[in-house]
């Protein structure tokens, strides 16, 4: 992703597609797979952790944790990508999930839909 696009994607704000997430730790987990468990059963969408923060220093145990938990937690399994990026002196991890073919996805057994700017579990009307 370009610095144009990205500089795009963080002036922009949250949206359908766009969420932020303040950093990349362990305890962060849970959110970060129910974001991505969202925009699996949307459109697809970009998570841009570190945004409302200063720099984020992650670490690859902590990338190589986040992918262990998302592949075991997700179901039925998501392509997703996450990556590092330097943008304007700050260290941001993106997380890539395009729109899902199989779905419902779920993470820990519950699906979450994503609608305008909140993640939240789907209810009957957004199952059916």
């Amino acid at each position: 992703m370009s610095n144009e696009i990205l500089r795009e994607l963080l002036d922009s704000g949250e949206s359908q597609t766009v969420a932020f997430a303040p950093a990349l730790a362990t305890e962060h987990v849970e959110q970060i797979g129910q974001i991505l468990c969202s925009f699996a059963n949307g459109n697809g969408g970009t998570l841009i952790i570190g945004a409302t923060e200063g720099s984020v220093m992650s670490n690859a145990a902590l990338i190589d944790h986040l992918r262990i938990e998302l592949l075991r937690r997700l179901s039925p399994h998501i392509a997703f990508a996450i990556r590092e990026v330097v943008f304007k002196h700050r260290n941001l991890t993106l997380a890539d999930v395009p729109g899902g073919w199989d779905m419902p996805y779920t993470f820990d057994r519950q699906i979450y839909v994503r609608t305008g700017v909140e993640t939240r579990p789907a209810d009957g009307v957004d199952v059916r």
